[in-house]
């Protein structure tokens, strides 16, 4: 459940080269012996993913049946996107926040989402942050390099905001009360030990 508009630390979208992921659709999406060629627009891979493409410019470079690339202007690098279908971020943000969240433009390579929404009935632009419970200096692990920035999230949310800035200060609600305090305490010393 993301929290105050904010993200659990799961990827929606990587990256990955053209090519690679070309090939593994290529790979996946062969058909028996004697099957029908697929007709114009049906689903050859049965996956829960979609495939887009875009350039340097962050230009999406596929037609609208996602069979041919265009690249356009010539010469930049062709980047894919790979998306799980299926999930409504408004689902993943806590109901009582008062965010209704229409569209999603942009995700960066540290998982900040991007969009636009309402807030309240007003409409808003968002950034939402991926959480990682415990993770406190956003390094991708919990361990003990976690205990010294977890105090000032504790006790000065605003240095831990300007020492920590693409870390969430949310990541020290290890309880998920929704609130960084000290009963975060020992739910993160749990998370240290193992469990």
């Amino acid at each position: 459940m993301l929290r105050t508009g904010k993200l659990r630390p799961s990827r929606w979208l990587t990256r990955a080269s053209a090519a690679a992921c070309c090939l593994a659709l290529t790979a996946g999406s062969a058909r028996p012996a004697g099957a029908a060629a697929p007709r114009e627009g049906e689903r050859i891979v049965s996956t829960p993913y979609v495939v887009f493409g875009y350039n340097d410019l962050g230009m999406h470079c596929m037609n609208a049946h996602f069979s041919e690339i265009m690249v356009l202007p010539p010469f930049n690098t062709l980047h894919a996107q790979v998306i799980r279908r299926g999930t409504d971020l408004n689902t993943l943000i806590v109901p009582a926040s008062g965010w209704t969240l229409d569209a999603a433009w942009a995700i960066n390579d540290v998982g900040q989402i991007v969009g636009t929404g309402q807030k309240k009935g007003f409409p808003r632009a968002y950034l939402l942050l991926p959480i990682s419970p415990g993770d406190m200096n956003c390094d991708g692990a919990v361990n003990v390099l976690d205990i010294n920035p977890f105090v000032p999230a504790l006790i000065d949310p605003a240095g831990y905001a300007a020492q920590y800035p693409t870390c969430a200060l949310l990541n020290g609600d290890v309880n998920g009360d929704g609130d960084v305090n000290v009963l975060d305490i020992n739910p993160l010393v749990a998370l240290l030990a193992g469990g």
